[in-house]
């Protein structure tokens, strides 16, 4: 009898459970499941489990619990486990310069991406630009000088000699604007000195 309660038992589908092996500051290192007698020799030596399933990476341990992260402010912080918070670990330095090249992407952004021009909307990719420019060219050279412009939506509107002229200087004002925005930007950044005053600057 006992012989055979002993096969039925060696028979029966043994129990799993999560497990999550972290460090004492609450990094997690590894998780999966085991049996249930074997969940604690999971963690090696240094190391803490608890059974509990986790994402590593995106969750961390604390109270003997499994926690979600904070979002992440950008791909340059680094999760601080004993603080439990997000930190950048980059220089003033190294922040100015990322700034920097953020602010220069939005100007890129604003010079390129068109204008407006008496209640019309114009293209001002480098393309377009250099079409404007030999516009202008062409209009100086003949009072009646005219041409059909393809705008930002496609639609077509004819310009005279004196609306290219005009259209000529809107775009010089546009494209400089840009670049005046950036250069106080780029003073402000050069000045900060906390990454609280960089974040701050920021495109308009």
């Amino acid at each position: 009898m006992i012989e055979n309660e002993k096969i039925i038992e060696e028979n029966q589908p043994q129990e799993y459970s999560p497990f999550t092996v972290y460090t004492c500051e609450g990094e997690i290192l590894r998780s999966g499941t085991a049996p249930d007698g074997q969940v604690g020799i999971q963690a090696r030596a240094g190391e803490m489990v608890i059974r509990e399933a986790s994402n590593p990476g995106s969750q961390y341990v604390s109270a003997g619990r499994v926690w979600d992260m904070p979002s992440r402010p950008s791909n340059a912080h680094i999760f601080d486990y004993v603080k439990k918070e997000w930190s950048d670990p980059r220089t003033l330095l190294e922040l100015r310069a990322a700034r920097w090249e953020e602010i220069k992407l939005a100007r890129a952004a604003a010079e390129f991406g068109g204008f407006e021009w008496d209640g019309s909307r114009f293209d001002s990719d480098s393309i377009s630009q250099g079409r404007i420019q030999g516009a202008v060219q062409l209009a100086a050279m003949s009072p009646d000088f005219s041409v059909d412009w393809t705008l930002s939506d496609n639609s077509v509107r004819t310009l005279s000699s004196q609306d290219v002229a005009s259209l000529g200087t809107a775009l010089g004002l546009h494209v400089a604007a840009q670049h005046t925005i950036a250069r106080v930007l780029r003073a402000c950044i050069e000045s900060a000195i906390s990454l609280e005053e960089i974040a701050t600057t920021h495109w308009p």
